[in-house]
């Protein structure tokens, strides 16, 4: 029977010590080196370029069905090779720690980037379409709007595979590397007490893994919080001059028609009320005027821009475009007066002292400054659509499109928007609003567009389309709407 003699230990903790290092070190530079990677990888899996696409998913599948202790192999015998051939280092060098850290980083990063691609697409899609709004770029709006919010869900995950990598260390014994597992081999073979060794290295690795688990478990991200004058002002209005042109616009998903030949003109100063039945297309007729949706044939111009050119740098046009949605679209990880400001720094590249003073402005105006260093998560849902009304408003866009701002409103809160939208009407900003408050246009819109099945049936002024609609459809749209 094995006689347990446990005095070896503590003349082993300098040897054990400098193992636990080099685990360390390993997982660390794993960790840093695949989360990098793996966010490369998860976007061009993302991506609608197919060879990036197809690169991605076989990286991830290959990796993912390989034997972590193989790969460690490969990196073992092939890194000295390449690094001697490609950058002359003296052969016999010793590489056995770069060569672990490259196989798991590797290996990791086809982990990681499963996790964070899954991240990213847990965030809400409209976010993309809100900081496109802005005039973001593509690279802008993931980096400012999408991967903080994507890493906020993220990160439990990232650490407990952060665990199992520093569990994985273990076995670089293949590379002949002495790391902690290692480490307490070699000294207990040597010192003929492999069990106690093993044992003690065993309790370590429990110890510190139970640890990290549970702080992982308790793990307190940053929550977004529970519910709970200075804006554009236009000269003198000119009629002959057109804001927005769009000329036979159609747009389909597949077979699927959207949008059959629309043709209208917004002048300066104008307000348009887009309604008609769900489904009809109102949507997606003003998110086309920005570029927020591609459209197959026709031509928009806003404000002598064609939006359909491939040479039109649609950012640039975007920032110039305010634009509110039904959902509000505030960035949840942001304060308020950071939503207010992040576009006027990184799109039209002010001062962050001139982009915060302008935003304090816009927040008076909307009566909402006393909540500027909340978060949108504690306003009320008709707050929050102010906000994004000053934060649309704090880009001093030429026009502004409403997708339905008060759908998803209370209805004691949808005054508190549409009392905004009417000053900025009265003000004389262009505006083009999808919205079923026919109470709103008949008090200030110019022209309403009445829209079925993809197309404009009426445009007309508001006095003729409530006083006496020509089609149908609308007349009977108006006779549901006006008496329920």
């Amino acid at each position: 029977m094995h006689e347990f003699d446990w005095s070896s230990i503590p003349n082993a903790l300098p040897f054990l010590w400098d193992g636990m290092l080099i685990s360390l070190e390993i997982t660390l530079s794993a960790v840093v080196f695949g989360i990098v990677w793996g966010t490369l990888l998860a976007l061009m899996r993302l991506s609608s370029i197919t060879p990036l696409s197809w690169f991605a998913a076989g990286y991830v599948n290959l990796f993912r069905a390989v034997p972590l202790v193989m790969v460690l192999l490969w990196f073992f015998l092939i890194v000295p090779h390449l690094l001697e051939s490609l950058f002359g280092l003296p052969r016999g060098t010793d590489m056995r720690l770069t060569s672990a850290i490259a196989g798991f980083a590797l290996f990791e990063a086809a982990y990681y980037s499963e996790i964070i691609r899954a991240g990213i697409q847990s965030v809400s899609r409209g976010q993309m379409a809100a900081a496109s709004a802005l005039g973001m770029t593509y690279s802008q709006a993931m980096r400012l709007v999408v991967l903080p919010q994507a890493f906020r869900n993220m990160v439990p995950l990232l650490l407990t595979q952060g665990i199992i990598l520093f569990q994985d260390t273990s076995l670089v014994y293949v590379s002949a590397l002495a790391d902690f597992f290692g480490a307490a081999y070699k000294v207990g073979d040597r010192d003929g007490r492999l069990v106690e060794l093993l044992l003690f290295a065993g309790a370590v690795y429990f110890v510190l893994c139970f640890a990290a688990s549970r702080i992982v478990r308790h793990y307190n991200r940053p929550p977004l919080p529970e519910q709970a004058e200075d804006g554009l002002k236009p000269g003198p209005c000119r009629k002959e001059t057109q804001m927005i042109s769009m000329n036979k616009v159609s747009k389909h998903y597949g077979a699927f028609q959207v949008l059959t030949d629309c043709t209208t003109q917004v002048h300066k100063g104008e307000v348009i009320v887009v309604c008609g039945p769900s489904g009809s297309g109102k949507s997606t007729l003003i998110k086309c005027v920005n570029g927020l949706e591609p459209f197959q044939s026709g031509e928009i111009i806003v404000n002598g821009v064609s939006v359909g050119d491939p040479k039109t740098n649609l950012s640039k046009l975007r920032s110039t475009v305010g634009m509110v949605f039904q959902n509000f679209e505030l960035f949840p990880h942001m304060r308020i007066i950071d939503n207010l400001t992040i576009a006027q720094v990184k799109v039209l590249g002010r001062n962050p002292e001139q982009a915060r003073e302008k935003g304090f402005k816009l927040l008076d105006r909307v009566g909402l400054r006393v909540q500027a260093e909340k978060y949108p998560g504690q306003l009320s849902g008709g707050q929050q659509q102010r906000v994004a009304i000053a934060r649309a408003l704090s880009m001093d866009p030429i026009c502004m499109l409403f997708d339905e701002p008060t759908s998803a409103l209370d209805p004691e809160m949808i005054n508190e928007v549409l009392d905004v939208m009417t000053e900025l009407a009265q003000e004389g900003m262009t505006m083009m609003c999808v919205t079923h408050e026919m109470g709103f246009a008949r008090r200030v819109a110019s022209r309403v567009i009445f829209m079925d099945q993809g197309r404009i049936v009426e445009d007309d002024s508001k006095e003729a389309f409530f006083g006496n609609p020509r089609s149908e459809r609308a007349q009977q749209f108006l006779a549901k709407i006006l008496h329920h």
